[in-house]
């Protein structure tokens, strides 16, 4: 009988604790999972390259940030190459087919309330526009910023992002 009584007190105890445990929180769900990122709350998800060592995401601005009509912007930066980067902007449908002057963003698909726009490492970039030190570096960085831009972003990312 005391056995009973104990495993009722046990019993009792955790389903009062594990109810206390509930919250109804709304915040946003970002999952960094491996090599892949998703929005619970913008309903999308994106994969990266296994040669991005996994991604973080930077608190960064790319000039969206003030913007009515953009609700969240995604700076999601490998982890073992600052230059290798895909930033996604989710905005309202109504931007559709609208073009930031200063800089090009490229649709990466919509929903019924938001349209996605991405901009990645580097859109293909003239070497002119790579400032470094020697010419043999710059020559560097722009190859390499340019396979990584078709290699990385063209091929594997803007394909792996999925509107759920």
């Amino acid at each position: 009988m005391k056995k009973i009584f104990i495993i009722s007190i046990i019993f009792t105890t955790t389903l009062i604790l594990s109810g206390c445990n509930f919250s109804n929180n709304t915040e946003e769900k970002n999952d960094l999972t491996n090599n892949v990122y998703s929005s619970d709350q913008y309903s999308f998800s994106v994969t990266f390259p296994d040669s991005w060592g996994g991604i973080e995401r930077i608190d960064k601005d790319m000039g969206d940030k003030g913007d009515e009509k953009v609700f969240e912007s995604f700076y999601l930066q490998a982890k073992n190459d600052v230059d290798r980067y895909f930033y996604v902007v989710v905005a309202d449908i109504s931007i559709k087919g609208t073009m930031y002057e200063d800089a090009p963003r490229l649709a990466l698909g919509e929903s019924d309330e938001f349209i996605y726009y991405y901009t990645g490492t580097t859109m293909p970039v003239p070497c002119s526009f790579v400032e470094e030190d020697s010419q043999e570096y710059t020559d560097y960085k722009c190859d390499k910023l340019n396979t990584i831009y078709e290699n990385e972003i063209e091929k594997i990312i803007k394909p792996s992002f999925v509107i759920k």
